[in-house]
């Protein structure tokens, strides 16, 4: 299990997560809306994506990619597998 991950599995006002967790929270669902619309879902694209959406704080490529890791969501993946859950 990865230290890192954070669950987000019952979401409550953004407001009420830490720095670090919005953070988390906005790649996250950045990644996965571009994931989904079948456009390019790396750390750049991110990046692009949190411009366009005017988020204030927007991280280096490498914490962008340290998070998608953390994450479980590199090459490709949408998440862990069932049988791997953290």
């Amino acid at each position: 299990m990865n230290s890192n991950y954070v669950d987000f599995g019952k979401l409550r006002d953004i407001n009420t997560y830490s720095p670090r967790e919005q953070t988390i929270l906005y790649i996250t669902y950045v990644r996965l809306d571009l994931y989904n619309y079948g456009k390019p879902c790396g750390p750049k694209a991110i990046q692009e994506e949190m411009k366009r959406l005017e988020i204030k704080k927007i991280p280096s490529m490498a914490t962008i990619s340290r998070i998608l890791r953390d994450q479980y969501l590199t090459h490709g993946r949408a998440g862990y597998p069932d049988d791997d859950y953290p």
